[in-house]
């Protein structure tokens, strides 16, 4: 048995530090599970995170008023639109018609998307979203485009504002979001 001592030592050590190793594997790997798994949201959260994306995307995209001078609903906190014109905030009245003449043809509404990247969404499946909510034609192609960054999409809702182009969309998706 003396004779063998070292090799027993080494094999007793050999064994120990394995075993220790492994316990560090495996709660490195339980924290790891803990950082992905998926946060929920209640509903009301959810709905008070679009509001403030698209508020967001609203001020960064200066869409308040259109054309026809009349402020988002969010922002005045009436259900209608409300025209600047009015100094009280009231809602214009319905039986004053101007003359047709008088009216300039009114901008289509903008459309405005939101989209939430979860946690490990791969730059595969951002795209083909994209493509399926009508923001990008082709997902390929903003694949390619996008391609660069995709280590530096950032999670949460990220807000589209009519038909934005690949960087604008690229800004987006980077954008540091609150959570």
């Amino acid at each position: 048995m003396r004779k063998h001592r070292k090799w027993w030592m080494g094999f007793g050590l050999g064994i120990a530090l394995g075993a220790s190793l492994l316990q560090l594997m495996l709660a490195a790997q339980d924290l790891r599970n803990a950082a992905e798994a998926p946060q929920i949201y209640t509903q009301a959260e959810l709905d008070e995170a679009v509001e403030n994306a698209v508020r967001n995307a609203l001020e960064r995209a200066g869409a308040a008023e259109t054309k026809a001078g009349v402020r988002a609903p969010a922002e005045s906190g009436a259900s209608e639109p409300v025209y600047s014109g009015a100094s009280d905030g009231t809602s214009a009245p319905e039986a004053e018609p101007s003359p047709p003449a008088a009216h300039a043809p009114e901008a289509p509404a903008e459309k405005v998307v939101s989209f939430y990247i979860y946690p490990g969404m791969s730059l595969t499946s951002v795209a083909r979203s994209l493509e399926y909510l009508g923001i990008v034609e082709d997902a390929e192609d903003f694949l390619e485009t996008a391609r660069p960054i995709a280590r530096n999409i950032q999670t949460g809702t990220s807000v589209f504002v009519g038909q934005p182009t690949y960087d604008e969309i690229i800004a987006e998706l980077t954008r540091k979001k609150e959570h």
